[in-house]
């Protein structure tokens, strides 16, 4: 007889594939930030240049702000928009500082070349009694002799 050879057969037995899931925080990433704050300190920069003219206590108060928002902007996410931001600010209040300066010099500057002389024309015009003729006709004469015909 012959004799046959079996083969015998392995049976493999597939192992199950585990399928692992990595959970991830949900913390922003820097991208997820945006540029909020860069633009916040962008649009406050240049208000502070423009309030340069109008009102320079508020356009320093503007600056600050701006400087603030910019900074935490390029902190977190350094953007153009925050440098951008930043550069106004800082632009807006040096000028805000400046015109704030000049305004008041100006102020104590004007005080005291007008209070003196709004001074003498009240004592000049306290001592004329403009009820009476004779004086008022004087004082057309006087007014007469400048430049401008004043009598009309």
């Amino acid at each position: 007889m012959p004799i046959k050879k079996t083969t015998q057969t392995k049976k493999t037995l597939k192992k199950p594939v585990k399928k692992v899931i990595k959970v991830e925080s949900k913390k922003p990433t820097k991208k997820e930030y945006g540029n909020g704050f860069g633009i916040t300190g962008l649009v406050l920069g240049i208000l502070s240049l423009v309030c340069i003219t109008l009102l320079p206590p508020i356009g320093i108060i503007l600056g600050i702000f701006g400087i603030v928002f910019s900074a935490v902007q390029q902190k977190r996410t350094p953007t153009g928009v925050g440098t951008a931001g930043l550069i106004t600010s800082i632009i807006g209040l040096i000028l805000s500082i400046v015109m704030t300066i000049l305004l008041i010099f100006a102020f104590f500057a004007i005080k005291e070349f007008f209070i003196p002389r709004i001074g003498n024309l009240k004592e000049i015009f306290s001592g004329l009694p403009l009820n009476n003729t004779k004086n008022l006709s004087e004082l057309k004469d006087l007014l007469s002799h400048l430049p401008m015909n004043l009598t009309q």
